[in-house]
């Protein structure tokens, strides 16, 4: 087979530091799995606000930076951790 075969063929994954299929997909879904439940827990957060137009004596982008700050703080340590 060696003589048939003289390089090695096999499936390998661009950017992949790991050399291995599990702990490169697996901490990629973690991740996706982590933006996908922060998105979940913002839209409402938002969706709520300009619906109901509580805080309408702020200007909106100082009003969407204020709420969005914490939760983009929590996220990058979630990402670093």
């Amino acid at each position: 087979m060696s003589a048939a075969y003289p390089i090695r063929l096999g499936v390998r994954i661009i950017g992949n530091p790991t050399a291995g299929y599990s702990p490169f997909i697996l901490s990629g879904l973690m991740l996706n799995g982590l933006q996908i439940g922060i998105i979940v827990i913002i839209l409402p957060i938002f969706n709520a606000e300009y619906t109901r137009r509580k805080f309408s004596k702020f200007h909106e982008k100082i009003l969407l930076a204020a709420k969005l700050l914490p939760y983009e703080i929590i996220s990058l340590c979630g990402y670093l951790i």
